[in-house]
This record gives C-alpha cells, structure tokens and sequence, in this order.
C-alpha cells in the first residue's frame, strides 16, 4: 500500500477532517496566546517581554501537529506493503528515526527555542519570586498595623456589664490568634528568603523587626485588662517597630527588589489606606449606641469624647508639604514613590469620594454645624424675613458655589457691585481645595449685626478658620446682608 499523494488525501473525508482539527487546536492556542499579551497590558499586570513569546504558541502546535500527521501517522498507515504488520513497535520506532534524521534542523531549532524559553522562564520565575516575597512582607506589615486600629473596639460600646468582659476576652483572644497567624506567614516568608542571597541581604533584618512587633504585640494582648502599668508602653512599642520598618524601607522601592506589579500595588494603597484611615460615620453611629454602662469607660473617652461632626467636616488631604493628615500622607508618599507620578491620584481619589460621604451625611443628619450640602431656600425665590435665616442662607449659598443664589441675600443697591457679584462668587467658592463650612453662627451684642466662625480651604493656600462680623439692613419687611467684615481676611 503506498502512501497517496496530496491531491488523493484531498478526497478522503477523514483527512479533511484531521486538517480541520489541526486548524481548531492551533487558533485556540494562538487566541490563548493574543489574550496573555492583552492581559500583560492591562492595569492589573505589567508588561513583560516574555508574552511576546506567546505570539509563538498557535503556530508552534499548528507545525507539530502537521509534522506529526502527516511524517509518522500517514507514513505508518500508508507507508508498507500488505506483508509487513505496519502497527509493530519497531517499525513505529524506525520510521520515526527517519522522520528525526529528515528534519534533524527543524527539530534542533526547535530544541534551541525551548532551551532560550525555559532560560528566560527561570529568570522571570526567579525575579517575581523576589519581588513576591518583598509584596507579601509588605501586605505583612500591613496586617500587623490593621491589629492595632482603633476602629477594632467600636463595637464593644454597644455591650452591658453582663456582656463586656466577655465580648472583650472573645475580641482579645482573636487578636492574638491574628498575631500568631501573621508570625506562621512571617516564618515561610523568611525560610524562602533564606534560599536568595539578595532578599537575605535587604529583607531579612525587616522581617525581624517585624517579628519583634509581633511579639509586643501578643505581649499586650496577653496582659491587657490586668492593670499592668507598662501596657501602653508596649503597646506604643510594637506601633512604632512595625511603622518604623514601613515608612523606613517599604514604603520606597528597593532597587535589588523588581518593581510591583500594578495589581500589587493597587492592593496596597487600599490595604495601607484601610490601616490609616476609619470611617467616622461609624464610629459616631457606634458611640449613639453606646450603653449607659460604656459611657463611663475609657474606650468610650477614646472614642467618643471628639467632636466628630467637626472631623467630618474639615476631613481633608491635599498633598502638602505641610500637610497635617500624616496617615493619608503615606498614602500618597506610597501611591507616587512606587508609581513614578508627580502627585497621588488614586489616593486623592479616595480622599474626594470619603468627603462627598461625609457631607452627604452632615446634610441630613442634626449637628451643631450647618448643613453645607443642601440649601433650605434653594427652590424658593423669597429671602426669609428671619436674620439668623438670611446669613445661613448666604453661607449655603456660597458652600455650594451658588453666587447667583448668594447675591439674593444682599442689599439691592450692593448687588452685582464690587465683590457682590454673582459670577464672582460663583468662581471663587465653587474652585476651593475644601469647601466652605459654616461652624457657628449667633448673634452679637449689637443689633442687627451677627459673628460667623468658618472654614475653607482656597487652592495653593493654608487651610482658613476665620470670624466675619456680618451686618444686616431691613428693606420694607425683609432683611438684607449689607456688610461683612472678616476678622482676619484669610
């Protein structure tokens, strides 16, 4: 039996089929290879020369397949005579030394591209393992600062006599089996960082230092609530190793060290931003529930006896060089050292998305602020014929950015005159790095004049806390804001 030539293989349905399929395994291996590189350029991988090499994979397959189809299965089926048993072993070996010597350039070829991959696929291996080893120390880092946070114990105010001390040891006992899991991760981090020359040389002592925050750590649990004079001391202690170690070494590249993927680092703005930052909401949902029997209790001091509405209000981050919020300032330090960027925008965008909540909830909740998100005469046309309404309503106004709804409640005469003027005001208090908030307002011992405590923030300026004495006039039966005179024209 010979073997048939191409144009009489055309004829048999079986080979079109195997062509068929050979065709089907190559464009899905070559569609496998087109998504690896895509995936390489999203926000979530970095770019690697090696997907290149992906390029390679369909048509890799598509030469074997075809090699081996057509040089060893056609040859065994067609290439003997009915008197020898084309299905023996040793003739599937011998002809498949034929096919090997026949193209013994081709397959060296081959060999020499697997031998380049596989060299390449250790080195990426190896450097993402180090750089994986430096993420998982700093995701470590992190978890050992989140076991301290504050906003841990807010949900033991809601808790009675009867209650506490039970609520305090369940909370206690997990903190320290939170410890224990961190230092068994910390241990196989170290035991693989002992097998890489590089990572013992600059991770190592970190990793120690880290362990012995872990051990003040656990140290503090175990005798918290025993009246031991120096707990807050050890408590200070292991807060201060494990920061030490992120804002001295983690919380800048390391050169010996790749650099982090984009995923990675995203995971850690968020992890490092939950670490320093607490939702006050909470919080101040949390101290309203507090009961009688926690409302003497020195978490309660701890967390409650703040003005949190006044922290809500003035919460702020601008990335400053004398910027106050030294939490969200690591934050950003991270986000641009590791990013290469000028300033820190995912952080400022978390920064904006928490204020808008926070105004949102001063507007609809009773504090002793007035509300800077909504304005009570906003659908109305009329000024209120009550002072204090009318300098509320202007210091709304200008909360909001509304100059044209400011102007309404000033004097006729002054109105689109000097720094009265709707699109004045408009441009000035709608562009402020932190909005106008309006802290206090009462009346003065003269009449018809009222003190405004406020605050702002203008772009490229200090943060102002300012006083205006604002005098007002009565036209027919309403009232008008006729001067205003800040204290200190911040």
């Amino acid at each position: 039996m010979s073997i048939p030539t191409p144009a009489e293989l055309e004829k048999r349905w079986w080979h079109r089929l195997i062509r068929i399929l050979i065709w089907i395994v190559s464009g899905i291996a070559t569609l496998f290879g087109i998504f690896i590189f895509i995936l390489s350029l999203s926000e979530y991988y970095d770019f690697n020369y090696f997907t290149l090499l992906f390029f390679l994979l369909g048509p890799l397959i598509y030469l074997f397949l075809s090699l081996f189809y057509r040089k060893i299965i056609i040859y065994i089926v067609f290439g003997s005579n009915e008197k020898t048993d084309t299905r023996r072993i040793s003739y599937f070996i011998s002809a498949l030394k034929r096919v090997i010597i026949k193209n013994r350039l081709r397959l060296f070829a081959v060999i020499l591209v697997i031998l380049i991959l596989g060299i390449i696929g250790w080195f990426s291996f190896d450097r993402a393992t180090l750089r994986n080893l430096r993420y998982e120390a700093y995701v470590i880092n992190l978890r050992i600062g989140a076991v301290y946070n504050i906003d841990t114990y807010f949900d033991l105010l809601s808790t009675d006599q009867d209650t506490y001390k039970y609520r305090l040891k369940t909370k206690i006992d997990s903190k320290i089996y939170e410890l224990n899991d961190i230092f068994t991760d910390l241990a196989a981090i170290g035991k693989t960082c002992e097998t890489r020359p590089v990572c013992r040389q600059k991770l190592a002592n970190q990793l120690v230092e880290m362990n012995k925050s872990i051990e003040a750590g656990r140290e503090y649990f175990e005798k918290f609530g025993k009246n031991i004079s120096d707990i807050i001391f050890i408590r200070d202690r292991a807060i201060e190793i494990n920061r030490a170690v992120r804002l001295k070494y983690f919380l800048s590249p390391d050169p010996s060290f790749p650099a982090f993927t984009k995923k990675q680092l995203s995971d850690l703005i968020d992890l490092q931003w939950s670490v320093n930052h607490y939702d006050l909401i909470r919080q101040k949902r949390l101290c309203d529930e507090a009961t009688s029997y926690m409302i003497d209790s020195a978490i309660f001091s701890n967390i409650c006896e703040q003005d949190l509405f006044l922290g809500m209000l003035t919460f702020n981050f601008t990335d400053g060089e004398q910027n106050p919020k030294a939490d969200m300032q690591s934050v950003c330090n991270l986000e641009k050292n590791y990013a290469l960027t000028p300033t820190c925008p995912i952080t400022l965008s978390k920064v904006e998305s928490v204020r808008e909540k926070y105004r949102t909830y001063l507007s609809t909740h009773k504090n002793p602020y007035l509300s800077v998100s909504e304005l009570p005469y906003e659908k109305r046309t009329e000024i209120p014929n009550d002072q204090s309404k009318v300098v509320a309503g202007f210091y709304d106004a200008l909360a909001k950015g509304r100059g044209d709804l400011a102007v309404k409640f000033v004097t006729p005469k002054k109105q689109e005159i000097g720094s009265f003027t709707a699109s004045g005001l408009t441009k000035y208090w709608s562009n402020l790095l932190l909005p106008l908030g309006v802290l206090t307002i009462e009346a003065s011992d003269e009449p018809n004049v009222y003190s405004v405590l406020y605050i702002y923030q203008a772009r490229g300026k200090d943060q102002c806390i300012d006083t205006a004495r604002v005098e007002l006039e009565k036209i027919g039966d309403t009232w008008y804001i006729s001067q205003i005179t800040p204290k200190q024209g911040c």
